[in-house]
């Protein structure tokens, strides 16, 4: 098994051993162009299990989810000065997260993994609309961010 196999391994048992609950962890080759044949698919947390990291990242139990298609303001320290960092009040940022996964079960729908071996997913509350990644954006708390994939997920906003 290869590295990023070993991740997805990895990620499917933190997942059940931090109780996730309703959608199972299920393989997506069903979905036309997914590389991630035989990965966790998706799951459901259950409420107050997952926090905000900062404005495009979430942690639910050992799993770290980067939220997809967006960018947000970097935590003070943590945009070096060779790089471009999205604009905005990181803080504020990462409020708008921590209110917006504390409303409920929080969904997340694997896309890929990143190279810093976390989940690339399509974050939602059970019951809310729109996703995490529509929310930040349409609030102003996040930028669109397409460079790292597109999995349609902004193109779903209303």
């Amino acid at each position: 098994m290869g590295a990023r196999g070993q991740v997805l391994s990895l990620l499917a048992a933190a997942a059940l051993g931090a109780g996730v609950t309703g959608a199972a962890l299920m393989p997506r080759a069903d979905q036309p162009g997914n590389a991630l044949a035989g990965t966790p698919g998706e799951a459901v947390y259950p409420r107050g299990l997952c926090t905000a990291t900062d404005g495009d990242t979430i942690r639910c139990g050992s799993v770290r989810v980067r939220v997809a298609e967006i960018d947000a303001p970097e935590m003070p320290g943590h945009c070096r000065a060779s790089r471009v960092c999205a604009p905005g009040d990181p803080i504020l940022s990462r409020q708008s997260v921590a209110e917006y996964i504390s409303a409920g079960e929080v969904r997340v729908r694997t896309l890929d993994v990143d190279r810093y071996g976390r989940v690339v997913g399509d974050v939602s509350v059970r019951g809310r609309e729109p996703s995490l990644s529509c929310h930040q954006v349409a609030t102003g708390r996040a930028i669109a961010q397409l460079k790292w994939g597109d999995h349609g997920v902004l193109r779903r906003c209303g």
